[in-house]
């Protein structure tokens, strides 16, 4: 699978889909009970917001966990351009 959260795959239930649907609760849980959570609010223009909204649920990904992905890869490889 893609580091990518935004890679595309088929529409197929049991194809990468699927996967990315099953990384996304892992995701989920990776950050869920791990001592206290921080709510993080952005402000940006209506027309990203909504652009990222359809491109996470294109890749049936939510835009809480495609944030959480890319904060994570941000961390993993402080030496690559945000």
């Amino acid at each position: 699978m893609s580091d990518n959260p935004f890679s595309e795959g088929s529409e197929s239930k049991k194809g990468p889909n699927a996967e990315r649907s099953a990384d996304a609760a892992r995701d989920f849980a990776e950050t869920a009970g791990k001592g206290e959570e921080s709510k993080l609010t952005v402000r940006v223009s209506e027309d990203l917001y909504q652009r990222f909204k359809r491109r996470c649920e294109r890749g049936e990904l939510s835009m809480s966990a495609a944030v959480r992905r890319f904060m994570k890869r941000a961390i993993a490889n402080p030496n690559e351009q945000l």
